[in-house]
């Protein structure tokens, strides 16, 4: 059922379920509320800076996260946090999945870091100690795809398995090598998403580099921009054909019209606007850009990055009240890099259901040559059909996909 290059692959593929953990909680509402909340998790979470999971760096841990609260498993200590917050996202969609054999679903889990921590961990160790007194268990978690395996061993998924890293779009480029996988008969069912720690050394180099916010205040597309809040989380959706969803009497969230992914180099922070993937998005799902009623983009306060993401937006669509909002979420939740992308995807899920568009942080003054955006400044009532999420990473890795009400006609 794979769609041929350029031409429309509505109706093909659905969204059926959706798993997460995050500082904004662990369900679809809860995230949702956060974002029409409108003020940035690291302003409420007293204690955060100096947290043992980001290394006193300006971050936004999961409170409390305990993997056995999600999983009645032995040997939960012995994973990286990566794996643990991988599984534990898992387990919130697996119930929906029972009917289903393990052999015919695949998964697909995008991560920008892996388990870098144990890494880390393992080679101090390793010269601190010495080689014969390292403990093997790190070993096993210092491989990226890890992650990954530890949900098809946890659950018995084994239809395929595979690793993304792309970056802060891993997620949502999982998402698209999903679609591919299921195109191509892998897999009758797909668990695709991503996400990462918060990890203190990665954290105070980035710091140190510029690459992340020293102060916890971070805007998407203001000028001046210092970069993201670090937050950390996981976030799985399950993909399958529409005639398999309804075969085995599973209620769609979403359709899944186009996906895409591309590459374009980067130079300080900048490269190629991604005016080719957003219209190569609408080709393919056969839409015009005045049928989208939603965009949810992956600016997060770098500046450079959230100018081309913005320009790209304003070339496509167009600007002022006629075009379609866009919502920002990394400026409420943060930067969860490989989960980033998903929790996009989940924003749309609730965007669908509840009819309503978050507005942008109350004092988000975005620079003068975006301020044609529609970033609504009151949370917007209104009937969301079609929505797109972007994610442009800093290495010049782009995707999105463009995603439909369950009910929804192809075009508005």
């Amino acid at each position: 059922m794979k769609a041929a290059a350029g031409r429309p692959m509505t109706d093909a593929w659905v969204v059926t379920g959706a798993g997460m953990v995050s500082a904004a909680g662990h369900t679809q509402e809860s995230l949702f509320r956060a974002l029409l909340d409108r003020v940035p998790l690291f302003s409420t979470q007293a204690g955060r800076a100096d947290h043992g999971a980001a290394g006193g760096a300006p971050a936004i841990p999961i409170p409390g996260f305990d993997p056995k609260s999600y999983l009645d498993r032995k040997g939960l200590g012995n994973l990286s946090r990566t794996s643990q917050l991988a599984c534990a996202a898992a387990s919130r969609l697996a119930a929906g999945l029972a009917g289903v054999a393990s052999s015919e679903i695949g998964v697909v889990f995008g991560t920008a870091w892996g388990s870098l921590k144990t890494v880390v961990d393992f080679e101090r160790a390793t010269y601190v100690d010495g080689p014969r007194f390292v403990d093997p268990f790190l070993f096993a978690e210092t491989v990226p795809n890890v992650p990954s395996g530890q949900v098809s061993i946890f659950f018995g998924w084994s239809a395929c398995n595979v690793t993304v890293s792309s970056g802060t779009a891993s997620g949502l480029a999982a998402l698209c090598s999903a679609v591919d996988l299921l195109g191509e008969g892998r897999a009758r069912l797909a668990v695709a998403g991503g996400g990462d720690e918060l990890n203190p050394p990665l954290l105070r180099a980035l710091v140190a580099e510029g690459k992340l916010c020293p102060t916890g205040t971070s805007l998407p597309f203001a000028r001046g921009g210092r970069g993201p809040v670090g937050s950390e989380g996981a976030c799985l959706v399950t993909l399958e054909a529409r005639d398999h969803a309804a075969a085995r009497g599973a209620r769609p969230l979403a359709r899944l019209l186009a996906s895409a992914q591309r590459f374009a180099a980067m130079h300080d922070g900048a490269g190629t606007e991604p005016s080719g993937l957003l219209r190569a998005l609408l080709d393919r799902a056969g839409l015009d850009p005045r049928d989208l009623d939603l965009i949810v983009v992956s600016a997060s306060g770098r500046e450079a990055a959230d100018r081309m993401e913005g320009r790209a937006l304003l070339e496509v669509f167009g600007a002022g009240a006629g075009a379609p909002p866009v919502l920002a979420p990394r400026a409420i939740l943060g930067e969860t890099w490989g989960a980033s992308g998903p929790l996009a995807v989940v924003a749309v899920l609730e965007a669908f259901r509840q009819g309503r568009v978050p507005a942008a942080p109350r004092d988000l003054v975005p620079a003068a040559d975006l301020a044609g955006l529609n970033i609504p400044r009151e949370t917007i009532d209104r009937d969301v059909r079609h929505a797109i999420a972007l994610e442009c990473a800093s290495g010049g890795q782009m995707a999105g996909i463009l995603l439909a009400r369950a009910e929804a006609g192809h075009a508005a």
